[in-house]
């Protein structure tokens, strides 16, 4: 047990943490974005207004 401490404590194990949650918050994303093209059109606007509100995605701009 003290051998894995040893490594999550160590330059390499900081940054195996650091890149698990990268890629955790990634893939996250991604399924986000996934499932919102499965929605109706009414339904995603709906969602895409309310996770722009709490700051999880960018806001259209009205101009494009």
């Amino acid at each position: 047990m003290s051998d894995l401490f040893a490594f999550l404590l160590s330059p390499a194990g900081i940054a195996a943490y650091a890149a698990f949650w990268a890629l955790k918050l990634l893939a996250g994303a991604w399924a986000i974005r996934q499932g919102l093209t499965l929605l109706p059109e009414r339904s995603r606007n709906w969602t895409e207004a309310q996770l722009a509100r709490i700051g999880l995605l960018a806001r259209k701009s009205p101009l494009g």
